[in-house]
C-alpha cells in the first residue's frame, strides 16, 4: 500500500487461557507523517486441536499474524490516508 508503513512494535510469548501464547503488534504508519499511526494486536494461541505458532519460525509467526489483521489495518491504512489531522504539523502565527 502506498503511503503506508507496517512496522513489528510487540512480539512477546504470553500465556493465554493458561496455555502458551504469542502476542504480535503492529502499527500502521503513515509515512508521510509518522505522527499519525494506529497500533493493531493480536494473540497467537495454540490448543489441541492446533497451534497458530507452535514449530513457526518468527517470520512464519508474523505472517500468520499480518494475515490475520490484515483487514482492520487495510481499514486503518485508509483512514491514515485520509486524514487531514492537525497533529504533527507546524503552526506559523502571522
Amino acid at each position: 500500500m502506498n503511503g503506508i508503513k507496517f512496522k513489528i512494535i510487540r512480539y512477546a510469548d504470553h500465556r493465554y487461557q493458561d496455555d502458551p501464547a504469542k502476542i504480535v503488534g503492529f502499527n500502521v504508519i503513515r509515512e508521510n507523517d509518522e505522527s499519525l499511526s494506529v497500533y493493531h494486536e493480536i494473540i497467537l494461541t495454540s490448543s489441541a486441536s492446533g497451534s497458530q505458532f507452535v514449530g513457526k519460525t518468527n517470520e512464519e509467526c508474523v505472517d500468520t499474524a499480518f494475515s490475520l489483521l490484515s483487514a482492520s489495518m487495510a481499514a486503518s491504512a485508509n483512514k491514515l490516508l485520509k486524514s487531514q489531522d492537525v497533529v504533527g504539523s507546524y503552526y506559523i502565527p502571522n
